[in-house]
């Protein structure tokens, strides 16, 4: 049953033939006229997965991320052959159609003359780079929920929202990279080291629970980064530093890189019994310890307003909050060898 519901998402193998039953996808129809590559059906699962988080967050796409996140790492998880598949998953871009298409464009019919020509399809780049797979997706939304929790002025309330985002995500490639050497180079190659070090470079006051994940992503990305090449438990110092910028890293051959390092050296440069202890400081805060199998749904706030931002109010009385599933901190405590 798992991997029938990933191989719905795996792009077909004869797209042309294909296309006109993702004609209710507008995105296909358009990827079929331009001739741009083959990508994956949009089911409503892959749709909350790639659309980035909103500005400014609110509950609702905050918990259409976590939903889909949690879905997704329950279909992953101790399945080697639906993290194949996944890895074969092309999002389509998600950049909206022009105005002439939303107006009606060439399905528009004059009534007293001949259809429009068609446009001509704009030229292809050849330096263009190819479709983004997704993991390497989920590290760009990664980093950009990551920017926005770091911006000045932002209010308790959108605060909180991002940190749930964070933790969806990093809970998820948490699951998917485990036992998952290919998907970790892909992150790698993304720029996610760079993501994840940057956090730990500057770890929140008050929140332990981000660090903690960031921590654990990163041994996952140690452990399991085995594929063999010229990127193997290694990463351009470009990727360490990109998003100190905003910036991503999509073309390693734009960069020269005379300095390389090693993921161990980042590890032991940020110090092996610091990133434990992070993990270990994880191990004890309530949204972890409060969690079960039949109870991931915590009050809002968990834990109280003493231990996170003492300006934080809930909306309502008996407001509550979903951080992680039962299945996601079973596998945490079990891998975690803090």
């Amino acid at each position: 049953m798992k991997e029938a519901i990933v191989s719905g998402m795996v792009p077909p193998e004869n797209a042309g033939s294909l296309i006109i039953l993702s004609i209710l996808f507008i995105i296909h129809l358009t990827d079929a006229i331009t001739g741009a590559h083959a990508h994956s059906p949009v089911t409503p699962l892959l749709f909350g997965l790639i659309i980035p988080p909103s500005s400014p967050l609110d509950r609702t796409s905050v918990s259409s991320v976590q939903f889909a996140a949690v879905l997704f790492a329950h279909l992953l998880r101790h399945a080697p052959r639906c993290k194949e598949l996944a890895r074969k998953i092309v999002p389509p871009p998600l950049t909206p159609l022009p105005a002439s298409s939303t107006a009606g464009g060439a399905f528009f019919v004059p009534a007293d003359g001949e259809p429009p020509a068609p446009s001509e399809p704009a030229p292809k780049d050849d330096n263009e780079d190819g479709p983004q797979s997704l993991v390497a997706l989920l590290a760009e939304h990664l980093s950009l929920a990551f920017l926005q929790r770091s911006r000045a002025g932002l209010a308790p309330r959108e605060a909180r929202e991002a940190d749930r985002v964070v933790c969806a995500y990093l809970a998820l490639l948490s699951q998917w990279l485990w036992e998952d050497p290919r998907a970790v180079r892909e992150f790698l190659e993304a720029g996610g080291l760079g993501v994840l070090v940057e956090q730990l470079n500057q770890p929140s006051e008050i929140d332990v629970v981000v660090p903690g994940l960031c921590a654990f992503l990163l041994g996952v990305c140690y452990e399991f980064n085995r594929e063999p090449g010229e990127i193997t438990r290694r990463v351009s110092l470009s990727s360490v530093h990109a998003f100190r910028s905003g910036r991503e890293t999509r073309n390693a051959d734009a960069h020269v890189i005379k300095c390389r390092v090693t993921v161990h050296s980042i590890l032991a440069r940020l110090g092996a019994d610091v990133l434990v202890g992070r993990m270990n400081r994880m191990r004890e805060d309530e949204r972890i310890k409060l969690v079960g199998p039949d109870s991931w749904v915590l009050p809002c706030p968990t834990p109280g307003p003493q231990a996170l931002d003492p300006s934080f109010t809930p909306m309502y009385d008996g407001e509550t909050e979903i951080w992680f599933d039962w299945a996601f901190v079973d596998f945490w405590k079990a891998n975690n060898r803090g």
